[in-house]
């Protein structure tokens, strides 16, 4: 069930959306009805902080374009064996020019192909590969191509999507970013409520037909309790840390 509520610290925490889903397919594939509906409503958030499985880079870019919704979240990092090592030539440092297709490793040598594919997920990439003679010759090669012989060849998505995955890598090193997803904690605390007050995880109908009314029936209820709480303490409820953490704390 994706749920969206506001994190906004002068203000109660209630919930805008909410939506009844089946298990199987990932969240990610709602976020793109999710705006369109708040949008009816004159919903749309400046900024929707979401989990890391949401961040895909057409997500990320597709969102902010269509709707002016930043769309924050931790996005996965480069898979490749020199950005898990810290010690190689990963993708951010080779630069690529859109229009005219050439990709720049950092010594200078340019790509010589750029053809477009599909992955296995679907999704549009391209693969970049260096020319061999280059590649063979380069000075930086040990921290560049983990083949013996063959030159680097690199699998990115298109170039608006790459951009865009690129710049948000960049941005979730700062604290700033940081700081503010913190302020998506505060799901994990209105889940918990639902389980504990309201029987979140137990569905009084059969199939999709009326459970999604169960669903809006618990959101209005649980944004009642809310705004009373609010409204006889407005101040931001202190979200308990757990055992763990608590311990690592004192320690």
């Amino acid at each position: 069930m994706p749920v969206t509520e506001t994190c906004d610290e002068d203000t109660p925490q209630v919930i805008t959306h909410v939506e009844t889903t089946l298990a199987t397919p990932p969240d990610a594939q709602r976020l793109d009805t999710s705006p369109a509906a708040r949008a009816e409503h004159a919903r749309l958030p400046q900024a929707h902080l979401v989990a890391c499985g949401d961040t895909d880079a057409e997500i990320l870019v597709g969102s902010e374009q269509a709707d002016g919704v930043t769309l924050g979240g931790p996005v996965a990092a480069d898979p490749s064996g020199q950005a898990r090592e810290a010690t190689g030539v990963d993708h951010s440092a080779f630069t690529s020019d859109g229009e005219t297709h050439p990709a720049t490793c950092p010594p200078g040598h340019q790509s010589r192909t750029w053809p477009p594919d599909t992955d296995v997920a679907g999704q549009d990439v391209i693969h970049i590969r260096v020319a061999k003679t280059d590649g063979q010759a380069c000075p930086m090669r040990p921290a560049c191509p983990r083949a013996n012989a063959a030159p680097r060849t690199l699998t990115v998505r298109t170039q608006g999507d790459h951009e865009g995955l690129q710049a948000a890598r960049q941005r979730q090193r700062t604290g700033e970013v940081q700081e503010q997803y913190a302020q998506r904690a505060g799901i994990a605390g209105l889940l918990s409520q639902g389980v504990r007050a309201f029987g979140l995880r137990r569905s009084r109908y059969l199939r999709l037909a009326k459970t999604p009314l169960q669903h809006l029936l618990m959101a209005t209820a649980i944004n009642l309790v809310r705004v009373v709480a609010w409204l006889t303490d407005p101040r931001p409820p202190k979200r308990r840390a757990a055992p763990l953490a608590a311990l690592a704390f004192a320690a």
